[in-house]
């Protein structure tokens, strides 16, 4: 049981499901063989599965996405700057300047907001959303509407 108390979901899942592998294996009889190969067959595309699951999660940006832009971010720098290096005014270099630093910040920015469910200083407060809408839940549930107002109410609706 320690062993599923692991932070690595992948392992935990995993592990469940050789287990119950393990205990089909144990109460077949004469046929065992033959089923546990069928059943071994599922057992790893169940992992399979799993593991692309885990995959997908652990980088919730694809990653040749990733790499394409960075390509073209570099790309349209180095074509801004050569541009830019042809200009004869001083101001074309700042613009350059604020171009680049502009991008480079937001670049940084989509890879802060991959994933904005984690624990870093960036990401949203959910643990304290849900506390706060359960809270505002039980206060609605248990407010109790004065007699008086309530009995008004329903002779004038």
């Amino acid at each position: 049981v320690r062993l599923l108390s692991d932070d690595t979901p992948p392992f935990q899942s995993a592990l469940a499901v050789y287990w119950a592998y393990e205990v089909v294996g144990s109460g077949l009889g004469s046929d065992r063989d033959r089923v546990m190969k069928i059943i071994n067959n599922h057992f790893w595309q169940i992992h399979a599965d799993l593991r692309e699951i885990s995959d997908t999660r652990l980088l919730p940006i694809p990653f040749g996405y990733y790499h394409v832009m960075n390509l073209m971010l570099c790309v349209n720098i180095i074509l801004w700057g050569y541009g830019m290096a042809l200009e004869s005014r001083v101001l074309a270099h700042l613009i350059y300047l604020l171009c680049v630093l502009i991008f480079m910040g937001m670049r940084e920015l989509a890879a802060q907001l991959a994933d904005p469910f984690g624990d870093d200083l960036v990401d949203f407060p959910v643990r304290y959303w849900i506390l706060q809408c359960w809270e505002e839940c039980v206060i609605v549930l248990e407010h109790e509407l004065d007699g008086d107002v309530h009995a008004r109410q329903l002779e004038q609706g």
